[in-house]
């Protein structure tokens, strides 16, 4: 009797510890994911100002906008066939 009342405890204990390391992963995972989060939403605020600048050039100068959009263009096309950062990147 006693012998299976320490197996039983000893199984809690086991399924304890399970159950805490289970619980320290999901609190490391939700932390991450909260980060991940907060990131997400500065790159999106980044990303609305320079639309809005890329209006402000819109309304602009067109011949600038022209060669502005021939920059792009080629800076895209080098990028295909380098092995730098771009590569493989497709317009």
């Amino acid at each position: 009797m006693l012998m299976k009342q320490f197996q039983q405890f000893q199984w809690f204990e086991e399924k304890q510890q399970q159950i805490d390391a289970l619980d320290q992963q999901l609190r490391k995972l939700h932390s991450s994911i909260e980060a991940l989060v907060q990131h997400r939403k500065g790159i999106k605020l980044l990303f609305e100002f320079w639309l809005v600048d890329l209006l402000f050039i819109g309304q602009s100068d067109h011949s600038f906008v022209r060669q502005l959009q021939d920059n792009v263009s080629l800076f895209l096309f080098a990028g295909q066939y380098s092995s730098g950062y771009c590569a493989g990147m497709s317009i």
